[in-house]
C-alpha cells in the first residue's frame, strides 16, 4: 500500500483572527525538490475554506500571515504553485489525520527535520501543537513575523526581521534573528550569512535557524522578488 505524502497534522480557529485554518504536513513518501530547504518536512499554515491563491487575492490570508510586512510586496511563496497543490489533495481527502506528536514521530522515525511553516506564520496554529509536534521530531526550523506578540514561540522559532532597528529590537528581547538585508549591506556583529547562500548548504543539512539557542543569528540577501527590493 502507498504510504500518504502527507498528513492534516492539525484544523481548527486562527489565533491571529479566528478564521478556519489548518497545518499540513508533506513530503513523508516523496521529498521536497526546493533545494534550499533540501528534504524536509514541509507545514503549510493554510485557510481550509478556501484555495490559498483565493485567500491572498481577498486579503483573506490575513488568517496565517497575520500583517507580514512580505505578505503582499516581495513573498518568496507563489500560492498558486506549492500551497495550491497542497490545497487540492487536502480537498480529495488525500491527507489522512495524524496528531502533531505523530507527524513529529514520523520526522525522527525518517530522519527528515520539520519545516514549521513552509507557508504561512506558525503564530496562527496554537503553541502546543508545535510543542507537541518538535518534542517528538527533535529537529526542526523555524520562522514568526509576530515575535513581538508571541514570545513563546521562541523556543522553536526565530524572529524574522527586514531592518537593523527590528534585528536589535528582537535581539534585546531574547530572539535570535533572520535578518533579509539589501544587495550587498553588511552583515551585522551577533549575525552569520545563510549557510545555503554562503556555500550551498541546505536548510536540513544545517538546522541553524531552530529556535533559541547559542547560535549566531542569520542573515541573507534579498532573494527571489525581494532581490530588487
Amino acid at each position: 500500500m502507498t504510504r500518504p505524502n502527507g498528513y492534516t497534522m492539525w484544523q481548527g480557529r486562527s489565533m491571529l483572527d479566528g478564521a478556519r485554518i489548518m497545518a499540513v504536513a508533506t513530503g513523508l513518501s516523496r521529498p521536497s525538490e526546493n533545494r534550499k530547504t533540501g528534504a524536509m518536512i514541509q507545514v503549510w499554515i493554510m485557510r481550509s475554506d478556501m484555495a490559498p491563491h483565493t485567500a491572498q487575492k481577498y486579503g483573506a490570508d490575513a488568517s496565517i500571515c497575520g500583517a507580514c510586512p512580505l505578505r503582499s510586496n516581495g513573498c518568496y511563496v507563489t500560492t498558486v504553485h506549492a500551497p495550491l497543490a497542497v490545497f487540492r489533495e487536502y480537498e480529495l481527502g488525500r491527507y489522512p489525520s495524524l496528531s502533531p506528536a505523530g507527524v513529529g514521530h514520523l520526522s525522527s522515525k525518517r530522519g527528515l527535520p520539520l519545516r514549521i511553516g513552509a507557508y504561512g506564520d506558525p503564530a496562527a496554529v496554537p503553541m502546543d501543537v508545535w510543542s507537541r509536534a518538535t518534542q517528538a521530531a527533535q529537529e526542526w526550523t523555524g520562522y514568526t513575523h509576530f515575535w513581538r506578540d508571541y514570545p513563546g514561540l521562541r523556543r522553536w522559532c526565530i524572529a524574522s526581521v527586514e531592518s537593523e532597528r527590528d534585528a536589535k529590537e528582537a535581539q534585546a528581547l531574547g530572539w535570535r534573528t533572520f535578518r533579509i538585508r539589501s544587495q550587498g549591506a553588511t552583515v551585522l556583529f551577533g549575525e552569520q550569512e545563510c549557510l545555503y547562500s554562503k556555500a550551498g548548504v541546505p536548510c536540513s543539512a544545517c538546522k541553524l535557524c531552530n529556535g533559541a539557542g547559542l547560535a549566531s543569528s542569520i542573515t541573507i540577501e534579498g532573494h527571489g522578488p525581494l532581490r530588487k527590493k
